[in-house]
């Protein structure tokens, strides 16, 4: 495979058998399962019945962007490995089997007992989610406490990123990209420019960062590996994975993160008809809400406790993901709306719901995340 091939499944297989990671009397036999997986890289699953199994990444070819991404991420996965001061991540992260710089893929270990969040079995029948909230928690706590100054001022950290997300200059996009907004999105930033507080509230997020803990910058379902006790039982634990854009900054972007997750999900899994009535969608969203409740009360629990917040402290966190929910969700639909004309229903749904929750932040805290006044344990 040269730099400017992608990945292929016969290449994939090729470079499986040159470097011995698998042999050839595994395809023969039929003990090998080659997948393509979505996303907006060339992705491959490598599952063996054996415990050899490998999930390859590349970035799309000419993406100078993806390419640095992936470097980052097969970096950050190297340093994790390398030091020592970084071994509270290793139960929470896939090994790195190789990176291939020359080539621009990486190669990541891949068990059978792991599998997404949409495979995993014991789902939630009100969400059709794994009872995962809980190890999410654990595992986020672990990558938030983690110490990201050393006492000499080297760091295995070091050299991370340090900028807020790009979701918070959404309502101000820079002119470069301008002439390639959809129209769709367009109508998202004339709604917005028509509420100038909600600018200023991002303006407010933005100026509070600080990049005092490691993010996973990124997190979302697509980047959880569950890890079950048996194919399609219940899950034992969890991989966090994609950390292209792992940064240093504030633990509340990425429980933000979760919670627009879970409104996210429950939106899109509304089993509503194509002539569905705003009314009739709100009822719809009304109605599944406890179970997004239960599930975020679980993880709140779990992770204030693990990082042992104060009262205080519990409240100031939760102010900020809330707000960076409000951001999480406004990204989201406009990321949904890039190649589209006007905007998906899916995207006005979670743009109206960002929009109420910046309305009045405390009161979505109790009405749409279901977690009590002062932060406490939902």
């Amino acid at each position: 495979m040269s730099g400017a091939e992608a990945l292929s499944a016969e290449r994939v297989v090729a470079f499986l058998l040159a470097e011995d990671l698998l042999e050839e009397a595994d395809f023969l036999t039929g003990d090998v399962r080659l997948e393509e997986a979505a996303g907006r890289n060339h992705c491959f699953r490598v599952v063996s019945t054996g415990e050899r199994s490998y999930f390859f990444k590349q970035a799309q070819p000419g993406e100078a962007g993806g390419a640095r991404g992936i470097r980052n991420e097969a970096e950050f996965y190297g340093r994790v490995e390398a030091d020592d001061r970084l071994a509270s991540l290793r139960p929470f992260l896939p090994r790195l089997h190789r990176y291939e710089p020359g080539r621009g893929f990486l190669v990541l270990e891949l068990r059978p007992a792991y599998q997404t969040i949409y495979e995993a079995g014991e789902a939630d029948p009100d969400l059709g989610l794994p009872p995962i909230s809980q190890f999410l928690a654990v595992a986020l706590a672990a990558c938030h406490l983690v110490q990201v100054a050393g006492g000499n001022g080297d760091s295995p950290l070091s050299a991370l990123p340090r900028l807020p997300p790009w979701a918070l200059d959404i309502p101000r996009p820079p002119p470069e990209i301008l002439q390639d907004l959809s129209p769709g999105q367009v109508q998202i930033l004339k709604l917005l420019q028509e509420r100038p507080r909600i600018a200023a509230q991002l303006d407010g997020l933005r100026s509070a960062w600080a990049a005092g803990a490691l993010v996973h910058g990124d997190l979302k379902w697509a980047n959880l590996l569950v890890e079950v006790e048996s194919p399609g039982g219940r899950p034992i634990g969890l991989k966090l994975i994609d950390w292209e854009l792992a940064r240093l900054g504030d633990p509340a972007w990425d429980i933000g993160s979760v919670f627009q997750s879970y409104l996210s999900h429950s939106v899109l899994a509304l089993p509503l008809p194509e002539d569905a009535t705003p009314e009739i969608a709100a009822q719809a969203f009304a109605a599944c809400l406890p179970a997004v409740h239960r599930h975020i009360g679980i993880f709140w629990t779990a992770y204030i406790q693990a990082v042992r917040l104060s009262p205080g402290g519990a409240q100031s966190l939760l102010d900020r993901s809330t707000g960076y929910c409000a951001a999480r969700l406004l990204q989201s639909a406009f990321e949904w709306t890039q190649y589209e004309s006007r905007m998906p229903r899916s995207a006005a749904a979670i743009l109206q719901l960002s929009l109420n929750i910046f309305a009045n932040p405390r009161a979505a805290q109790g009405g749409v995340l279901g977690l009590p006044s002062g932060g406490g344990p939902g």
